[in-house]
């Protein structure tokens, strides 16, 4: 197997909670998706207005997604559209002086909810010098080219790049497209059925808290694996009070290979990095992960 970041719950588990303070850091300051910030930093980084097209290219959108979106944050005044000086019908955007603020004070924002929910012990100068630096080309190995006018590496001056944002949205989206193709499940579904063929039965806020999953979510994900005979809850031996999970010979059956083929993804993310830049990679995942449910614990206890 080759020498590099595959896939795990545990990963998965660093991603959705991640995501999830994302979407609370903006939303306290304005309601903006991370997908729209994450146009608002592609267009501060080209510093120039550009026209969709390779805006599509570089945040891997549909590029009427990447239009509509452009539509919304010119509603917000957050963005100004021109014409193209050689063809009015060829309309160029651009962050106006509200946007470019907007971007800086949400990146700050987001940075600083990475140091204190996941840098502890780390040195800020590994994510300026190595992840920050080699993520732009990450996504272009997964992209498969570079486009114009951004190059192979960011050139920005704001704290978190467009390129973070595109990365996390796209391994995640190639989880859940992974999944669905090949058990008809959701993401969640199968990292708890994923979790109990590794651990054996398992009790329900066991399996919340090891996933970093919503008791909610976690519900949903019981009825619907339960309806289909891939898990099966009955009460522990050891104490009738508490109820347990266990996967179903059906449901290892139902998810037999799927692990190798997203652990194959997750890898091919990772791919462009040479071995240094690997290695620093590797110990910030396990770093985060440990201060990540530090931070959750902690969190829970107040």
């Amino acid at each position: 197997m080759r020498d590099s970041v595959g896939f795990s719950v545990r990963l998965y588990a660093f991603f959705a909670e991640q995501d999830r303070l994302f979407s609370e850091c903006l939303h306290e300051s304005v309601t903006l998706s991370t997908t729209e910030l994450s146009l608002m930093c592609a267009l501060y980084e080209a510093n120039i207005p550009l026209p969709p097209e390779p805006l599509s290219q570089l945040l891997m959108l549909k590029l009427r997604t990447v239009r509509q979106m452009l539509l919304i944050l010119e509603d917000r005044e957050l963005v100004t559209k021109t014409s193209s000086s050689n063809d009015a019908r060829y309309m160029l955007a651009s962050l106006t002086s509200e946007g470019l603020q907007i971007t800086e004070e949400l990146t700050a924002d987001i940075y600083q909810t990475m140091k204190e929910h996941f840098w502890s012990a780390l040195p800020e100068s590994d994510f300026e010098d190595t992840l920050k630096a080699s993520m732009r080309e990450c996504v272009n190995n997964v992209r498969g080219f570079e486009v114009e006018p951004f190059g192979n590496t960011a050139s920005t001056k704001l704290p978190i790049a467009c390129d973070h944002f595109v990365f996390w949205r796209t391994i995640m989206d190639r989880w859940r497209q992974t999944v669905r193709s090949w058990c008809r499940l959701n993401l969640n579904d199968y990292c708890v059925l994923e979790l109990l063929s590794e651990d054996g039965e398992m009790g329900f806020s066991e399996l919340s808290q090891a996933l970093l999953m919503p008791k909610n979510i976690l519900s949903l994900s019981k009825k619907h694996l339960a309806e289909q005979e891939l898990i099966l809850e009955k009460e522990d031996a050891s104490d009738a009070r508490r109820l347990t999970l266990s996967i179903t010979d059906r449901g290892k059956a139902t998810i037999c290979g799927l692990f190798e083929k997203l652990d194959e993804i997750t890898r091919s993310f990772h791919d462009s990095l040479d071995p240094d830049t690997r290695d620093v990679v590797q110990a910030w995942y396990a770093r985060m992960f440990r201060n990540m449910w530090k931070s959750v614990r902690n969190g829970a206890a107040k």
